[in-house]
This record gives C-alpha cells, structure tokens and sequence, in this order.
C-alpha cells in the first residue's frame, strides 16, 4: 500500500454524520450536460511551478475557488479562463484556523461568470452530482456519479463522499448538484479501492468568503513552501502528492518512508515522483528511488544441500553402471 494511502486509511472513520433531506420535489433536476452547459464558463485551470489543478469562479472581481494543497508553497501560479486568457495569480487568501482544504486566488480580471453556491444540507445519499474539473491537464473535463455522504476524518475535518470520478489535476475542481450549485470542491482519491472519491464541503468555502482573511502576497505563499510536510501535516501533503500531481510533496514523502525503512511505500512514491517530472534522481543508481528499490522483504531461505544416501545398495548399483 502506498504511503499516502496509509494516511488516508487512517484519517477516515466510519461514521456518517447527519445529511440533509435533499432539494425540494419541486426544484428541476437538470442533465449532466445541462449542468455542465450553465457552469463551463465559470471553471478555470491552474498552473503552477509544483503541478497543475482546477478551480472555478466566485468572484466577478478576479477571485476564484481551489484546493489549498493545489497553491501551497508554490512561487508562481497561473490561471486559464474559459476564455482562454491566462493571467498571473498575485494574491492569495487562506485561513489555517478554519481546517478546510479551501483557497482563494485573485487574478486581475473583471466581470467574470461566477457559479452559485449551494449547501451539503439539501444532498442525501444516492442524489446525484458533477464533477468539473482539469484532470492530468484535460481541460473542462466532466463526470458524473452520486453523492454518498459526509465523512468525519481524524485531522482534516469533514469531507463529502462522492463515486464520480476524479484525477490528479482535478483538486480544486467544482462538484455540483443537478440544479448546478456547487457543493463541494474536488480533494482527494482512495487508490486502495475503487471510485472512492472525496470534496471539501462548499460550507468551508462560505467561511473563508465570509471571513476577514487577508490576501498573501505570492511571496508570502511562497515562504510557506517549507511547511509542506510540517505544519499541515502529511495528511495534507498526501493529497498534494496524489491527487493535487505535486512532485515536490512525492518527493518528500518518499525521502520520509525510506527513512523510516519502509521501502516498497518509499519506490512508489519516488516513481509518482518521476512520473510529475520532479527531480528525484530517477536515473541516478545511487539516488534514492534507486535504494527505495532494494527488497524490503528478507532474502529467500537458501535450500539445505540434501545429504549423500547411506544405503549401500545404491551405492554398489553407481559402482556396476560406471563399470559397464
């Protein structure tokens, strides 16, 4: 199993907290394409120098919604408008104090399309969703799936169940309910099992836009680089590493399970690594995704020699062939 699943195998407990009773019988559900027609022009894409991720409107003034994990740290970052425009993040708004994988980022743009918010609240099990996002640099990709609950975790609060599928690439991104609000931003995978997908509630969202936070130069957001793996923890830096694409935080990550002696994690997280071009001496034999390939198991127990026969007639049947 790899590292960052681990941490999140231990982050989530079983229970499921309490759900509202759904949207009103009398609200139309519109159609994944019909969702995905009225939010388009709102979801935007987001480069920076650690990887790639999503995000999607919610200010006319230039702000916009991602995953916190998907600008940590990062000295740069741009934005690509549906429009096709890219514009330089210059300013950052994050709170710490409220516990939830959420950012806002502040390109300068004006009178942009903003999507609504909408409310866990009004979501019960098996309504259905949508997933927006810019998956591995598909841009304006869409899927669908259900929505399965909220979880309780361990570090890092609530995060919302969903079976529509996403990617590294996809943090940040909106999920919506079929009446095309947003209820969740796109935060994390389980690669351990199968469609187990998860959003930070859009009510994290709410508080931050509510809140008085002031907006951090991107060289203070870059001052933050070294808090990766320390302040918000490993939990944090799993989701930048799997499902945000950051090398940097594989990188580390590895360099922390091969120091601990758990090898096999350690290879895996240095070949995500590689795989998101961060230097991790992929081709060095004496580089540590080379010692994180050594067996982390015992070597296999050499066969006892079987000793020679004492029966004499086996003996003297050698001695009458060699004579023959």
């Amino acid at each position: 199993m790899r590292l960052g699943l681990v941490v999140l195998a231990s982050a989530f407990a079983i229970a499921v907290v309490g759900c509202g009773a759904g949207k009103s019988a009398g609200a139309a559900a519109m159609s994944p394409a019909q969702v995905g027609e009225r939010v388009m022009p709102s979801v935007v894409s987001i480069t920076t120098n650690h990887g790639s991720g999503s995000g999607f409107v919610v200010g006319a003034d230039g702000w916009i919604a991602t995953a916190y994990h998907v600008v940590h740290g990062v000295q740069e970052a741009k934005v690509k408008l549906a429009d096709g425009r890219e514009l330089g993040v210059d300013s950052v708004r994050y709170s710490a104090d409220l516990g939830a994988d959420v950012a806002l980022v502040h390109v300068a743009a004006h009178d942009l399309p903003v999507v609504k918010l909408g409310s866990t609240a009004t979501m019960k099990p098996g309504d259905r969703l949508v997933a927006v996002g810019t998956p591995r640099g598909m841009e304006r990709t869409m899927s669908d799936g259900l929505f399965n609950g909220i979880r309780e975790t361990t570090h890092s609060g609530k995060y919302v169940q969903i079976s529509a599928p996403i990617s590294p690439g996809s943090s940040g991104g909106a999920v919506l309910d079929e009446h095309a609000e947003v209820i969740g931003i796109a935060a994390m995978t389980r690669r351990d099992a199968q469609n187990l997908n998860f959003a930070t509630p859009v009510e994290g969202l709410q508080e931050l836009l509510a809140s008085d936070v002031a907006p951090l130069s991107m060289a203070e957001v870059a001052a933050r680089a070294g808090d990766r793996c320390g302040r918000y923890g490993l939990f944090q830096c799993s989701m930048s590493c799997w499902v945000g694409g950051d090398g940097a935080a594989c990188t580390f990550m590895g360099e922390t399970a091969l120091r601990d002696g758990r090898k096999k994690e350690a290879r895996e997280l240095y070949e995500e690594a590689c795989a998101l071009g961060a230097s991790a001496g992929c081709n060095d034999p004496t580089a540590p995704v080379s010692k994180a390939s050594d067996a982390d198991t015992a070597p296999p127990a050499q066969p006892k020699p079987e000793k020679p026969s004492k029966k004499r007639p086996a003996k003297r049947a050698v001695k009458r062939i060699a004579a023959s």
